[in-house]
């Protein structure tokens, strides 16, 4: 913000494009890696219903390995997302829960291997419970991601009409106010009411939106939200000084204030939410 020769504050108008990088997810390396034991499964229990003597020793060993990379790229996913938000890392705890049981079960038949024949029920016991559990996990996870980018576009609106109409109609306003240009100034107003409503309807939309998806969303963005409020009274403030005649002056500078603020909230509540997204993006970029 600069203030221009007779007082008022001048608000510089920005645009902004939305950039991300373009990265693979490690939801997605995990998906990979889950439907990939299909087929370590599937031979495990052939060479074991064959009574095959040394194969289901390899056989089990590779299903093994396959799971413990699972484990270390759903923890991995897990541990990320408690960093973003505790809605979408408890959807990885029950997955966490059902790869150490299938481990479990996977490192029992390696040991019973060689002296006696296993009991593949709990092998496929376990697989149904990592089978059943993943999808969820990945369906929640893509759900959140869109729900996301769906608030980050609302959040764009916001800091687009902020930094752009809202900020040209703002600084002429304030210039015919502080310059007497009254007859200008009751038009223009009109404008400036005009461009706000708009900002209005998307940041209330954006916070609608946060607390639908997350606690840390919501936080980063209400500044903006309360911010809103605090700059519509003090522009009713001015209106009605105008409507009736009053001096406005007092108000003016109680606008400009609230304006600085309002301006201040929605690029940096903006800039938070946008930085969550390069966040999110390694663990999962579906919502792009």
């Amino acid at each position: 913000m600069v203030r221009s020769s007779f007082g008022a504050a001048v608000f510089a108008v920005a645009g902004f494009a939305l950039v991300l990088p373009a990265q693979a997810g490690k939801v997605q390396d995990a998906k990979a890696t889950w439907e990939s034991l299909e087929e370590d499964y599937d031979k495990l229990i052939d060479s074991i219903e064959a009574g095959k003597s040394q194969q289901p020793k390899k056989d089990v060993a590779d299903l093994r390995i396959g799971l413990s990379l699972l484990r270390d790229q759903v923890n991995a996913v897990a541990d990320g997302s408690h960093q973003l938000a505790d809605e979408l890392s408890v959807e990885w705890a029950i997955p966490k829960d059902a790869i150490a049981n299938y481990e479990k079960v996977a490192l029992d038949i390696s040991i019973a291997l060689g002296s006696t024949k296993p009991d593949v029920n709990s092998l496929t016991a376990a697989k149904g419970y990592l089978d059943d559990s993943m999808p969820k996990a990945l369906e929640a996870t893509k759900t959140f991601g869109r729900k996301y980018g769906d608030l980050m576009k609302m959040v764009e609106q916001a800091k687009n009409q902020q930094t752009g109409t809202m900020t040209s109609e703002f600084n002429e306003t304030a210039g015919y106010l502080d310059t007497g240009a009254v007859d200008n100034a009751i038009s223009s107003i009109r404008d400036l009411r005009g461009a706000f409503d708009t900002l209005s309807g998307y940041v209330v939309n954006a916070q609608s939106m946060a607390e639908g998806t997350a606690d840390s969303l919501e936080a980063a963005w209400k500044p903006a939200y309360d911010a809103r409020v605090e700059f519509d009274t003090a522009l009713r403030a001015v209106e009605s000084a105008l409507s009736n005649d009053n001096d406005y002056h007092d108000a003016l500078g109680d606008m400009i204030e609230a304006y600085g603020d309002m301006n201040a909230a929605i690029v940096q509540s903006h800039a938070t939410i946008l930085d969550f997204g390069t966040k999110l993006t390694p663990i999962t970029d579906d919502w792009k």
